[in-house]
């Protein structure tokens, strides 16, 4: 399984969940709700990093990201 990088970050509005390009892959109302689909996303991958951006430029590790089993 590949590694990745996964962003959270507040976008006109609302909050959103992308890879490394610029695109989003999905929306959300609310960080929790982007965090949460962060979550489920990763889980894709064997090694990945979930990153949430704030509103004010901050940049924080997510934790609580599951593995699958092997």
């Amino acid at each position: 399984m590949p590694t990745a990088t996964i962003h959270v970050e507040p976008r006109r509005g609302s909050w959103v969940v992308r890879e490394e390009g610029p695109e989003p892959v999905s929306e959300h109302a609310d960080a929790t709700a982007a965090t949460h689909a962060a979550r489920e996303r990763a889980r894709a991958f064997a090694e990945v990093t979930v990153l949430l951006h704030d509103r004010y430029g901050r940049v924080r590790r997510v934790t609580g990201v599951a593995r699958p089993q092997s």
